[in-house]
This record gives C-alpha cells, sequence and structure tokens, in this order.
C-alpha cells in the first residue's frame, strides 16, 4: 500500500497543467498589439520593441492565435525547457539545484573567511508551512541567504554597497548561475586582478542568487519548468496548486505597488499579492536593503538581452536621475552586447524591485534580461556569464567619477547625521523619488551625477542648513564635508491670504522629511509656533480641488 500512498500524495501536492506550456513568437508587433495581449492577461515571456512578442500559451491557444497571426511559431517549450537544465557535455554541469548552491556558498566560504560572510536574511513560504505542520512542504524549508564579500567581511564598515540578485522567478535560473559565477569571477581576481581588487576592497559587494528558493525547486526538480511565482498558498488548501498558487516577487514591492497594470486574480502568473509586501521573500529583500546604503543594484531574470532601469510603473516617466541611470545602463548594456532602454519603455510594472530601491533609496537600480530563451542550454552557462562579467564591474566602479560624495556632521559634536542631500535642478523633479540621505551610522554619502556645476542643499530638521556650490568632473570624485550647527528657536506666525489680502482657511502645511505635524489653517488663516527651529525646509501646501504647492523656504 506505501507506494499507491506516495503516488496519491504527489498528485495532491502538484496540481499541474494538462498540456504542455509553449513560448510562441509573433515578429513586428505593433505597441498597440502589445497592450491588447497585455491588457487581457497574457503570459508576456520577452518583448523587444518593433522585433518580437513572445507568449506563454497552451497548444490549444496557439492553434487559435495561428488563425489571426499565421506567422506565428513556437519558440520554445516545456521539454525543451526541461532537456537544457542538464549538459550533454559531462566537464560541464548542468543547473544547480538550491540546496548545491549553498553548498557551493559554504565550501567558498571556509576558503576565504576574511572576503567572505553568509547572512541568513529570511525564509521562503514553504518553510512557513513546514514549520506549521503541513507535511506537503516538507521539502520546502528553505531559507534566502545573502552573501558578503568584502576585505573585512566580518565588519560593517563605512562603505558603499551593491547588490547582484537571482530568481525572483522560479523559471529564471539562468540568473542564480550568472550571480554565482560573477561571485567566483571576483574571489579568482582578488588579489592579482587590480581593479576587483580595489572593488572587494573598498566596497561590499552582496550576492543573493536565489531569492525564490521554493519555486526554483519545482524548477529544477522539472515538476512544472513554466513556474514563474513563488508558492504562497492562495487558496489555502495546504497543497501547492501550479494553476493557482503562488505571487510575482517582482510585482509585490511596495512603491507604487497596484499601479497600472496591477493584477489581482491570484491564478494570473503576474499576480501582485494581497498588498505590497505580503510575501515573506519580498519582505526579506525590504529589510536587507534597508540595512545597508546600497548605491546600486542589479536584479537578474532572463529574457531578452536588455538592460533596464527605473521608473517602470507609468509609461513615459523620467526618473529624476534618468540621464545618469541611462549612461550607466547604456555601458553596462554595451559590455554585454545587449540594449538598454527604460523599463516602462516595454509595458508598465508596477511593485517591481527597481522602482522600489530607486524610489525609497536612491539606489541605481537595475534589471538585465539574460539571454534568448528563459532556460539557456546548460552548456551555455560559462558564456553567459562571462558575458556578464564586465557589466558586474562597470556598476560597483560607478562610484570612482562623476561623483560627489563626502560627510555630514554635527558642528558642535562630531555626530554622523543622516542629513538630506539635495542637489538643485536635479531633486526638484516633480516626479516623485524618496530624497536622499546621508549614511544613518557614519554620515557618508554618495551621488552619481552628470559632469557640470550644482547647487548642493544639506539639511536636517534641527540643524541650519548649508548651501554649497559644487563642480562635478566627468572622471573625478568631488567630496564635500559638511558640519552643520544647531539650530536656534523662534516663534513663529505663518500667514497665508489671497491676492486680495483675505485670508485662506481649509489650507493644510506639510513640513517634509521632517516630524513637524500637519497643521491647517483656521478661519483667520494664520498658524503660530512656539519655539521653532530655524532653518531651511522643505514645505508643501495643500487644498481641497486644488493642486499641491511645493516650496523650499
Amino acid at each position: 500500500m506505501k507506494p499507491i500512498l506516495c503516488l496519491l500524495l504527489l498528485s495532491l501536492c502538484f496540481s499541474l497543467l494538462s498540456a504542455e506550456l509553449l513560448v510562441i513568437r509573433i515578429e513586428s508587433p505593433t505597441p498597440a498589439l502589445v497592450k491588447s495581449f497585455y491588457d487581457q492577461g497574457y503570459d508576456i515571456a520577452s518583448y523587444r520593441p518593433g522585433e518580437y512578442l513572445d507568449l506563454v500559451v497552451d497548444e490549444a491557444t496557439y492553434k487559435s492565435l495561428k488563425i489571426s497571426f499565421p506567422g506565428a511559431y513556437i519558440h520554445d517549450s516545456e521539454e525543451q525547457m526541461k532537456s537544457n537544465l542538464t549538459s550533454p557535455d559531462r566537464t560541464l554541469p548542468g543547473y544547480q539545484t538550491y540546496p548545491a548552491i549553498l553548498d557551493s556558498l559554504s565550501v567558498l566560504a571556509q576558503q576565504y573567511p576574511d572576503l567572505l560572510r553568509i547572512v541568513n536574511i529570511g525564509s521562503s513560504w514553504g518553510k512557513y508551512y513546514a514549520q506549521e505542520g503541513h507535511d506537503n512542504y516538507e521539502d520546502f524549508q528553505h531559507d534566502i541567504v545573502a552573501v558578503i564579500l568584502s576585505d573585512n567581511a566580518a565588519l560593517d564598515e563605512d562603505e558603499p554597497a551593491f547588490y547582484y540578485v537571482g530568481a525572483h522567478h522560479a523559471r529564471e535560473p539562468i540568473s542564480s548561475e550568472v550571480v554565482m559565477g560573477i561571485l567566483s569571477h571576483f574571489l579568482d581576481g582578488y588579489g592579482t586582478d587590480d581593479e576587483i581588487t580595489a572593488l572587494v576592497d573598498d566596497n561590499e559587494l552582496w550576492f543573493i542568487p536565489v531569492l525564490n528558493p521554493d519555486g526554483h525547486k519545482i524548477v529544477l526538480d522539472q515538476t512544472y519548468t513554466m513556474m514563474r511565482k513563488n508558492i504562497r498558498d492562495n487558496n489555502q488548501n495546504h497543497t501547492i496548486d501550479i494553476n493557482y498558487d503562488g505571487v510575482d516577487l517582482n510585482r509585490n514591492y511596495g512603491f507604487e505597488w497596484g499601479f497600472i497594470g496591477a493584477i489581482d486574480n491570484p491564478s494570473d502568473q503576474t499576480y501582485h499579492g494581497l498588498g505590497p509586501f505580503s510575501e515573506l521573500e519580498t519582505v526579506a529583500f525590504r529589510d536587507f536593503l534597508g540595512q545597508r546604503h546600497f548605491l546600486g543594484g542589479i536584479s537578474y531574470h532572463s529574457y531578452g538581452c536588455l538592460v533596464l532601469y527605473p521608473y517602470g510603473y507609468i509609461s513615459n516617466l523620467l526618473a529624476p536621475d534618468a540621464q545618469e541611470l541611462a549612461a550607466l545602463g547604456s555601458q553596462m548594456a554595451s559590455s554585454i552586447g545587449y540594449t538598454c532602454t527604460p523599463s516602462w519603455q516595454l509595458y508598465p510594472t508596477s511593485g517591481n524591485l527597481d522602482d522600489y530601491a530607486y524610489g525609497t533609496y536612491g539606489t541605481f537600480a537595475y534589471t538585465i534580461e539574460l539571454s534568448y530563451i528563459f532556460i539557456p542550454p546548460a552548456i551555455q552557462i560559462p558564456t553567459i556569464v562571462n558575458a556578464n562579467l564586465a557589466a558586474a564591474k562597470l556598476l560597483a566602479s560607478r562610484r570612482n567619477y562623476s561623483v560627489l560624495t563626502g560627510k555630514v556632521t554635527a558642528a558642535d559634536t562630531g555626530e554622523a547625521l543622516p542629513a538630506y542631500i539635495h542637489v538643485v535642478g536635479i531633486d526638484d523633479s516633480p516626479v516623485y523619488r524618496t530624497p536622499y540621505r546621508a549614511n544613518q551610522d557614519f554620515g557618508s554619502y554618495w551621488r552619481f551625477l552628470p559632469p557640470g556645476n550644482y547647487t548642493v542643499r544639506y539639511y536636517l530638521q534641527g540643524y541650519q542648513a548649508q548651501e554649497r556650490q559644487v563642480s562635478i568632473t566627468e572622471t573625478g570624485i568631488t567630496t564635500e564635508e559638511v558640519e552643520l550647527s544647531a539650530s536656534e528657536h523662534i516663534d513663529l506666525l505663518i500667514s497665508l491670504k489671497d491676492t486680495y489680502g483675505n485670508p485662506i482657511s481649509g489650507t493644510c502645511i506639510e513640513f517634509l522629511d521632517t516630524n513637524i505635524p500637519d497643521v491647517c489653517f483656521g478661519p483667520e488663516g494664520t498658524i503660530f509656533y512656539h519655539q521653532f527651529p530655524t532653518g531651511h525646509y522643505r514645505i508643501r501646501i495643500i487644498k481641497d480641488s486644488f493642486e499641491p504647492l511645493n516650496l523650499y523656504v
């Protein structure tokens, strides 16, 4: 009876699609056609404007689409993806399972104890459900690990940080192989390659090979190679229902979550979850980002041979740092032979990692879409890794040119201050990004800027703001060490009147980037503050039915 019981249990655990899924290609698609498929909820595998649109469909849908698009053809299939996971060349290993990746990291940490440290940043739903006592998840008890590479890996130093993360999406295991390959390349070159040695000595380089270990397992086990999401139990039946369960991790981050294109249907491949950061995996990465001073990062995906940069949540939107985001992205793309474009130019993707990292911390966050299919043949892994090494180094070396840096401290005590650094002409863009701040622990800051002359304001509640004129050169580093003096306190009366001198009631004032409470003007159109700290402030004046007014005073 035991074999029959195991067979029944396997059938219960995995509700699979009855028909094999295919990736079909429609060449020379118009933007309107792409939007039509997107709006209908099709699983878009890849898209290059003017070149092709790839869709994941079953055979019946493919036959139906062939009537309207007779030129459509099969580009990839589940069967081919399974075949590509292993290498016909015995000297080249195939794709690594997550346990194999963890074993490799453990071996590397033992070989390079001064350079490497493994950090557990969270766990997956599989582990959570297994610990609740649900047996169907017993084999999915996964921790999510990050590895720091630095010359003093055991210490939290005052150094810029960069991240390289793979496998947000389960069916993209090439992303994990690239992260592991870059880590190995940096380790091999340390002490012999001057560029690599300097990057490791001067930065914290963080590697997260697999953010979605549960989904990664399902793909590597060849249970369902088209798996994209994690394994959140959407229908709460304590089994893994491939057709219904799971959340797309790269739609679950908190910046503009649920905006244009967001999908509320749990069975959809791009389902964005119950709310921002509803997933254990994205919470782990959110908390990880908040603990370091990340200047840049790459999230690896497949496929499309693209380098994408923020924003992605709405079309035709230029981020405040769009010029430099595009410049660095273009350099990385050129080094690989890929194409660089803003994320929105493909189609809106709200709740993605790049928008969150950039919009919340100003991190220069990129997505690199690797290769031409989800799972390239395993024999191609070394070639794909090698092609991406230069781009990984370009990201971390961006701190060495056309940059403004320094520290902000208190003039009387020398204490590090997490002051705001406002670059006039960039940070007053109408497109929102959380204001840049100096590091909480060290007061250090870094700003990637186009060459030119700038007015830079340094301000923090309780301190007198300072304004500096700085020059940024194409190849150099501009350093501004800033000491802020404590503010004096005064009694402050603010009066708000129209052009005829009449008081304006029902209007509220917000002091941005402070803990000063929002206050609304009464019938007399005045607000009085006792012992208000002097200094410069960003304020917003708001009134129902009117556009907000943003001022720097």
